[in-house]
Parts: C-alpha cells; structure tokens; sequence
C-alpha cells in the first residue's frame, strides 16, 4: 500500500513541472519586450499604440507609491541593454528622463516625482517627434 502512494505522489509530482519562486515577468503593455518593473502598476486604459507609415508609436502609463525615480532609472538601466537597447541621454541629477535607442526607435522613460510616482513609457521611430 505504501508502495502505491508513493508510486502515485511520484506521478503526481512529475505530472507539474517545478515552478519555482521566480517571479512571472510581466511587460508593458503595446510593448513586445519591454518589462514592467516590480512594485509599478500600469494604468491600463491611458496608453496609445499605433503603427503609421514612418514607423509605430506607443506611449503607456505606470504608477508607484513604493519606488523612487532613482530606482526605476536603475532598473531599466540594467535591464535595457540586456534586450539589445543602448542608452543615449546621460544620466544627471535631477533629469526626469532617460532615452534608449533601438534598431531604428527611441524609448524615452520620464519620470514625475509625487504621490503617486508617475512612469511614462513613449517610443516613436527615430525621426518622428
């Protein structure tokens, strides 16, 4: 009888692939690739997304009431890169955005200090406003 259950737990147990702690990455949305850090809410009805004949545009909106804009900057600083973006605005204190560049498209990420933080994501093709 023991022999049976643990022939059944062993089954059961191999039935569900380990899952782990990790976390489920979530990306914003109208973007393919980019991620929505940890502790930022996106508000899901204030973004944009359309293609035009010059290249696409979106533009999505995220809040915090736990993150600091130094903390954002350095997440996507680290995070970026890793996705093929290369950033091209210099960090300076007091700069509310930081600019990435892409295959031909720019991410602008701005930031607004207050309660709550308010994250905007825009990406337009290189030459559009």
């Amino acid at each position: 009888m023991k022999k049976i259950f643990l022939t059944i737990l062993f089954l059961f147990y191999c039935a569900y692939p380990f899952r782990g702690h990790a976390e489920r990455a979530e990306f914003v949305s109208g973007f393919e690739d980019l991620p929505l850090m940890p502790g930022l809410q996106e508000h899901d009805d204030t973004g944009v997304s359309f293609d035009t004949p010059g290249g696409r545009i979106i533009e999505a909106y995220a809040e915090t009431s736990k993150l600091t804009a130094k903390d954002i900057f350095s997440f996507y600083a680290k995070t970026l890169p890793q996705l093929g973006w290369r950033r091209t605005s210099e960090r300076k204190k007091g700069v509310s955005h930081e600019k990435y560049e892409r295959d031909g498209e720019i991410l602008d990420i701005s930031v607004e200090d207050g309660s709550p933080v308010i994250v905007r994501f825009e990406l337009t093709t290189d030459g559009q406003p």
